[in-house]
């Protein structure tokens, strides 16, 4: 799972059990949100098409519920139907039955349930359906970027209760966290960003504070 493409969400996971029983619920990812990548050469905006996941989902992957991506704290799994997942208009939307027997998982849903953890991430292999063009910077409009929309996932690895999240358009932003790829960026369409210029105003203002400073 090295080649594992990881996105984090900052959506609402949840605790929903009653009794004894221990379930989460929440969205793994959202479709049309788009989010800015961090890759070797640059970065891109990356968007999820509705129904990309429908694939993965026909074809029964042995999807598996962990915390933070860690295969050691395996909470619950697709073949053993302690994990479910839909493919909804809004994205991926799953439910996880938690062992109660489990230290850990116990432990982890105490953390949902606090709020403590709130975050969600999904993994995939990056030989995905998807097509490359240029968009405006959602931070910036002013400014180019590479853009990546993916149609259609083969493989979906894990599903993942995070800490940190770092997605934005969902209910909770986390900034603390980078999104990064692997992914190489088609050269035509990887925008490289221009120096920026220090003009001799700046450069002047700079050295009279520098002066004003000094004198202290």
């Amino acid at each position: 799972m090295s080649n594992t493409e990881r996105r984090i969400i900052a959506a609402e996971v949840r605790a929903v059990g009653t009794g004894s029983a221990m379930r989460v619920c929440g969205m793994a990812a959202r479709y049309n949100v788009p989010t800015k990548i961090n890759s070797k050469v640059g970065k891109f905006v990356e968007r999820i098409m509705r129904g990309a996941f429908s694939r993965a989902l026909d074809s029964k992957q042995d999807v598996a519920f962990l915390i933070n991506h860690d295969p050691n704290r395996l909470m619950a799994r697709v073949s053993s139907g302690t994990l479910r997942l839909r493919d909804t208009d809004e994205g991926l939307a799953f439910d996880a039955d938690f062992d109660e027997e489990s230290d850990d998982a116990r432990n982890a849903y105490r953390s949902i349930q606090r709020g403590d953890m709130h975050g969600c991430s999904f993994g995939f292999d990056p030989d995905c359906e998807s097509e490359w063009d240029q968009s405006e910077d959602p931070e910036d409009r002013s400014r180019k970027m590479a853009r990546r929309t993916i149609r259609s996932f083969k493989t979906v690895n894990d599903v993942s209760a995070v800490t940190f999240p770092a997605y934005p358009g969902t209910k909770v932003v986390a900034r603390s966290v980078e999104q990064r790829s692997e992914i190489e960026i088609p050269e035509q369409f990887l925008v490289i960003p221009e120096p920026v210029k220090t003009s001799v105003e700046t450069i002047a203002r700079r050295r009279r504070v520098f002066d004003i400073i000094s004198r202290y």
